[in-house]
């Protein structure tokens, strides 16, 4: 191999390492994770976690709670583990969910969104005439709400 092709193989390699590390750039994931803390009196546990890069956000806020007795019908069960890392003014994050009674009483469709400026977690009837639901048994939910945003929105 002469001169000339070593210094054109050189370039051409030069061209592919910048190419690597220009997609090594784009795609640089970080991750972290966060814990809640429950309110209320309710039990189990509250976390999240996000992926993002210079482009994206995923993230997911999760969790398995227990309500006490009387309490479940409209409450704020948790803070939410991401209010200081994620702006969620403009958010639609929420789920429906079923919330099991510790008795034989029928599982009761909620749903478990962000309250109190998006500081907190809650559970909220979803009837408007929810007179015929029972309240009284402690209670369960599993939850998970994902979302993906742009990367703006972390704070």
């Amino acid at each position: 191999m002469n001169l000339e092709q070593i210094n054109k193989n050189r370039q051409w390699a030069g061209k592919v390492n910048a190419n690597f590390a220009k997609l090594n750039t784009l795609s640089n994931w970080h991750y972290e994770t966060y814990s809640g803390t429950l309110l209320n009196g309710c039990g189990g546990w509250v976390g999240s976690h996000i992926f993002y890069n210079n482009v994206m956000v995923i993230g997911r806020i999760f969790g398995w709670v227990t309500f006490p007795a009387n309490s479940w019908k409209n409450i704020n069960f948790s803070t939410n583990p991401l209010a200081s890392r994620v702006d969620f003014s403009n958010s639609t994050i929420a789920q429906n969910v079923m919330v099991f009674p510790n008795s034989s009483d029928a599982r009761v469709p909620m749903l478990c969104n962000l309250s109190e400026n998006n500081t907190q977690l809650g559970l909220w009837t979803t009837l408007n005439n929810d007179t015929a639901q029972i309240h009284d048994p402690s209670a369960h939910i599993l939850f998970s709400m994902p979302f993906t945003a742009p990367v703006g929105v972390l704070k």
